[in-house]
């Protein structure tokens, strides 16, 4: 276990130049924090960010329970637009390289409400939109959000983005210019 915790804090000082996040890991334990109600939720939205790349699911609610975690009902419907603006905007604004933004729909599915943002979490589905019959992600491009088919694991997602971050950090220390490995998925 020791050489693990080495591992990741070393790699993620190697990769970003700072001290690693999960150092402090022990102190966030034995503690609670409560949400407001919002009793016109209808599903739960999980939104995953890594590098350009969206994608996540949505989990319904079973009968008048308010909880969708744990119930096993997957929406593989398309995101609202809001929603992914708004975990475009945290994941911008807190600079992660990976960022889940946790969302429950009001005011008939009209707004989205953040309930939990976090770059440490359980991966649970090897897919998880559908458009037409088909896997999907969300890519950010110059031209706005595209659509892309392909079957994956986020840790595919995960990997290439790290792999960028440090091949460009040493290409920057080099004086030379960044690059993007472009994989299929």
């Amino acid at each position: 276990m020791r050489f693990i915790k080495y591992f990741v804090k070393s790699t993620y000082y190697k990769i970003t130049g700072k001290a690693s996040p999960f150092i402090n890991y022990n102190r966030h334990k034995n503690y609670v924090y409560f949400q407001d109600y919002i009793a016109d939720s209808t599903y739960d939205l999980r939104i995953f960010i890594v590098g350009d790349i969206i994608l996540g699911y949505k989990r319904r609610m079973k009968g008048k329970d308010f909880r969708a975690s744990g119930t096993g009902l997957l929406d593989r419907s398309l995101f609202p637009y809001d929603a992914i603006e708004i975990a475009r905007y945290l994941k911008d604004k807190w600079d992660t390289t990976i960022l889940a933004v946790d969302f429950v729909d009001t005011n008939n599915s009209k707004e989205h409400l953040v309930i939990e943002a976090s770059i440490s979490f359980g991966l649970d589905y090897p897919e998880y939109l559908e458009y037409n019959g088909k896997r999907v992600f969300y890519q950010i491009t110059d031209q706005g959000l595209e659509l892309k088919d392909g079957c994956f694991w986020i840790q595919d997602f995960i990997l290439k983005e790290l792999i960028n971050k440090t091949i460009n950090k040493k290409r920057e220390e080099q004086g030379e210019s960044a690059i993007c490995l472009k994989w299929e998925f």
